[in-house]
């Protein structure tokens, strides 16, 4: 049976697509993958630029069989190429699946024929073989079906738990793999991946044992509830085996990025296993994620020991109400400042910190009490990522802002479906507030050694009655925003003046070698 998966994402890794690739292709289904990717900045655009549908269209209108893949924020990338495969009078069924799909069926089963809920391999290919044995595949768990009018909607199976069992990713790009570059639909390879095949990702456990009001996780915990254990680990042979696989077949991969919700819910015997074969057949640098409850001293002595560059956490708020009572994060500041503290002691491995901003839950004390925590924990050589609060369909705090008033029908589509996060919080300083801009700062003073008090006397300046009735003026906001603009223009420009050609060079070079 001929079947076209198709990503929508940013990028090209797209794990799970390429995962249930290769468990159709071991049930001997014919898998042509393409990847529609966009670049980050431009991701909540609504449509493909070009003639890069017509391009797709020809690519699929043979198939029996067609999956897309998408995220909220491609939803409309997602909606487009379903109708244009309805206007072109190609019968192929389409079926949806992916995060958004699972967290919002009921939205998307409005344009798709089908949706797959939850994890897709196995009722992929239970839908693969019904239908190419002709039979009714109307009850198939994890499927909802829109038929005569009516939509079917299946419960999902228990969790396939032995992941040891499951094909690597699909990375065999010579067999029909296809990429959108430079305004073309091409064959993949690994200089138009977008650094895919530099930089792998992969995962190495599924599921996260926290359950975070702003997390997709939280609806994941809930859908399988009973069908499973949610948390569940490869084996340390099987992640190594892949990793293997890859670094033989392609020499341009030079680090390896862990995306597990977090990598250290292991057990540090796992770890001294993971290393010592790490050590042995990969080598390369590898990052990864981490929480602030599952940290420790030996597990950071192990991954020191084995190549690891970076390792990111969440803070998210500064403020332990915001943490309790808003994002459901029970952890004590306590345990968040001592686990930083932690890291600062291995100084060879970068710091990566993230905050969650633009919470239309938080008190303005609670933002005051970030500002605070930021001037006086952070030390040493960090970096700070700073994200807008996405209020993503199915998640408690999207029901929240609902039934607050906060999130509108009509503004639904707007701060969700075409919100573009970066993950910089470079956003309109009228949009976000000064104290977004304020934290910003204070982090980087910070980071440059400016000292905690000083900086806790600067917020009290800033955030200063008169202060703020300048800050407030439209006249002082029009003015930040040129001043941001221009330098974000100079700041680009000597980018690409001083730093990209070079690394366009070191990519061709490597490509050339291999």
């Amino acid at each position: 049976m001929k079947i076209s998966l198709v990503g929508t994402y940013a990028t090209p890794e797209a794990i799970g697509l390429r995962s249930i690739s290769s468990v159709l292709k071991a049930h001997n289904h014919d898998v042509r993958m393409i990847f529609l990717s966009i670049k980050r900045s431009s991701k909540a655009e609504k449509g493909y630029r070009g003639g890069l549908v017509d391009q797709f269209l020809d690519k699929v209108k043979d198939s029996d069989l067609i999956g897309i893949g998408l995220m909220t924020n491609t939803y409309y990338q997602a909606r487009e190429l379903t109708e244009a495969i309805r206007r072109a009078n190609i019968k192929t069924p389409v079926i949806w699946g992916g995060v958004h799909p699972t967290v919002a069926p009921d939205s998307c089963i409005e344009t798709a024929d089908m949706v797959c809920v939850g994890e897709g391999e196995w009722p992929m290919v239970d839908l693969a073989d019904a239908m190419q044995r002709n039979r009714d595949h109307t009850t198939i768990p994890n499927l909802w079906i829109r038929r005569n009018g009516q939509v079917i909607k299946n419960d999902v199976r228990p969790l396939f738990e032995n992941l040891d069992e499951l094909p690597f990713p699909d990375y065999q790009i010579e067999q029909n793999h296809f990429v959108a570059h430079k305004g073309q639909i091409v064959p993949a390879r690994p200089g138009n991946l977008h650094g895919t095949l530099f930089r792998y990702r992969m995962l190495t456990t599924r599921g996260c044992p926290y359950n975070c009001a702003f997390c997709c996780n939280s609806v994941w915990i809930k859908l399988y509830k009973g069908k499973g254990h949610w948390v569940r680990k490869r084996s340390v042979p099987n992640i190594i085996a892949e990793l293997e696989q890859i670094k033989n077949r392609f020499p341009t991969v030079n680090s390896i990025g862990i995306t597990d919700d977090t990598f250290f819910v292991r057990e540090e015997e796992e770890f001294e296993q993971f290393a010592k074969l790490y050590n042995e057949r990969i080598g390369f640098p590898f990052d990864a994620y981490t929480h602030p409850a599952s940290l420790s001293r030996r597990k950071l002595e192990i991954l020191q020991g084995c190549g690891c560059a970076l390792i990111k956490m969440g803070i998210q708020s500064g403020s332990q109400d915001t943490n309790y009572t808003i994002f459901n994060r029970r952890v004590p500041n306590e345990t968040v400042i001592n686990a930083m503290r932690l890291l600062e002691e291995f100084p060879t491995i970068t710091k990566e910190y993230h905050y969650i901003v633009d919470n239309p839950f938080e008190p303005e004390k609670n933002v005051k009490e970030t500002l605070h925590f930021a001037a006086e924990n952070h030390r040493g050589r960090y970096r700070v990522e700073i994200f807008p609060l996405a209020l993503f369909p199915g998640s408690a705090l999207y029901y929240r802002a609902k039934q607050e008033g906060i999130l509108k029908d009509e503004q639904e589509q707007v701060q969700i479906y075409e919100r573009a996060y970066t993950g910089k919080a470079k956003r309109r300083f009228d949009l976000l507030g000064y104290q977004v801009m304020l934290l910003r700062v204070v982090v980087y003073l910070r980071s440059h050694g400016v000292p905690s008090k000083v900086l806790h006397r600067f917020i009290g300046f800033m955030l200063a009655r008169p202060v703020r009735f300048c800050l407030d003026r439209r006249w002082f906001k029009l003015s930040a925003v040129w001043v941001y603009l221009v330098g974000r223009h100079i700041r680009k420009t000597l980018y690409q003046i001083f730093v990209r050609p070079f690394r366009k060079y070191r990519r061709r070079y490597v490509l050339e070698s291999v």
